[in-house]
């Protein structure tokens, strides 16, 4: 069987809105696995495209990958088989964004069309690939996520051991706690740490080749002393041959930094229709009727 194809697995498939459009926007995974994120954007967005979320395979069985190009291709495989051929266009999210970067690059390395690329902050997400520590950054996410603090844990301690041995035993020890933002269910709390090192650990080595398509780098308000000093997962200014566009966040409103939900979810969506989701419909009208992209958005200028 293919690897990552529809037969494999439909659980990693959701549906993120209820849009009867023709144009699909698929949605790729944070590094915790899930997607949704991304919900309030799909239904401000229903009438223009369907929204499909592509959830970390690591959630819903036993999925071991080495790399980020790995866990690439089984979500270009699935993308595939929900739509079998171009132009694609995705999205990524936060920690998602090289993923989606990658997915839409092995796409086009296939041959594929692929329309462009929309990320949502990810110009505040950076690894440091001379960092020797795996696991220890998980004790900064779980108390700046979640408010958690596990002190009973020796981190230093857990470098020595395997994922597997380092989810149990954090695993354990969140179970211990009342913190009503951390879901009950041990089999998914697992299921989600195990995603999340998985990728942290395949994102901190990733290189991204530079890639043909439109990106477009839709910014979120940053606190630079919190997020602290480090390295960018790119080089923006050599990502892509084709266009980069940033598009700035509206003023920011009462501390609030997150620009796919309120107050600044409307503000976010209008620009992705103005700009993302018609540069896709001009893309697939340009491939039913053979008509040059440049064509197209001349003609459409003249509109206006």
């Amino acid at each position: 069987m293919k690897y990552g194809s529809s037969g494999e697995s439909s659980q990693t498939v959701i549906q993120l809105n209820q849009s009867q459009s023709e144009h699909k926007v698929f949605c790729l995974h944070t590094a915790g696995g899930g997607v949704s994120f991304y919900k309030g954007l799909a239904n401000e967005l229903s009438d223009m495209a369907a929204f499909i979320g592509l959830e970390d395979p690591v959630l819903h069985r036993q999925f071991n990958y080495r790399s980020l190009s790995e866990l690439a291709y089984y979500h270009s495989n699935i993308i595939q088989a929900q739509q079998p051929s171009g132009p694609y266009y995705l999205m990524g999210y936060c920690s998602g964004g090289p993923l989606a970067f990658e997915t839409a690059y092995q796409l086009e390395s296939q041959g594929k069309e692929v329309a462009g690329l929309a990320l949502f902050g990810e110009h505040i997400v950076g690894f440091d690939s001379d960092e020797r520590c795996r696991y220890q950054f998980l004790a900064g996410y779980l108390r700046s996520r979640f408010n958690l603090s596990l002190p009973s844990l020796n981190w230093v301690s857990l470098e020595s051991k395997s994922i597997d041995e380092v989810v149990e035993i954090v695993a354990e020890n969140i179970g211990k706690t009342s913190l009503p933002g951390i879901k009950g269910d041990a089999t998914w709390i697992k299921k989600g740490l195990r995603a999340l090192l998985l990728s942290r650990i395949a994102s901190r080595q990733y290189q991204p080749q530079q890639a043909g398509f439109n990106v477009d780098l839709y910014q979120r308000h940053v606190n630079w002393e919190k997020v602290g000093d480090v390295p960018p997962w790119c080089n923006w200014e050599k990502l892509t041959r084709s266009q980069l566009r940033t598009i700035v966040p509206p003023p920011i409103v009462d501390g609030q930094d997150d620009i796919l939900f309120p107050p600044y979810l409307l503000d976010t969506a209008q620009k992705v229709r103005a700009l993302t989701l018609h540069n896709l419909a001009i893309s697939v009208a340009t491939s039913k009727q053979g008509l040059s992209s440049e064509y197209l958005q001349d003609e459409q200028a003249h509109k206006f």
